[in-house]
């Protein structure tokens, strides 16, 4: 060992009491949805066919559906899964929606359930954790 060597034997946070640490999760992580496609303030044409696309997560359990809202959150439409559902793997989805025949400015969430029952949280958060909800403000 040279003098710029540093050596440290204190491993006291791998174990207490002689024993290892069992670590368990603060919490485990809630369903989720993701808008991948409008991106933010997106610009789409106007009385069209535009593809939405996302991924859902669930963690333990299947994700079982996904919704879009087009209108902030007053209707719910349900989206196509993509591919077989599994535990512990994001789920893609689409939907196709007709875009108006009249430029107008648009605010889409998505908002997943999966095979438990549990659906995803309300609120605002693309900046906050947990992610509760995606908005996107799409132009039409």
């Amino acid at each position: 060992m040279t003098g710029k060597d540093v050596e440290i034997e204190d491993r006291r946070w791998e174990n207490r009491d002689g024993l290892p640490i069992q670590m368990k999760p603060v919490t485990e992580m809630q369903i989720k949805s993701e808008i991948a496609r409008p991106a933010p303030h997106e610009v789409m044409p106007v009385n069209t066919i535009y593809k939405i696309k996302g991924a859902a997560w669930s963690g333990d359990a299947k994700v079982s559906k996904v919704e879009i809202s087009t209108d902030g959150g007053e209707k719910w439409i349900e989206a196509e899964l993509s591919g077989e559902a599994k535990e512990n793997v994001w789920q893609m989805w689409q939907y196709d929606w007709k875009t108006p025949a009249k430029a107008c400015k648009h605010t889409i969430l998505a908002r997943a359930t999966d095979e438990r029952g549990r659906v995803q949280p309300s609120g605002y958060g693309r900046k906050f954790l947990p992610q509760l909800k995606q908005r996107h403000f799409a132009n039409v």
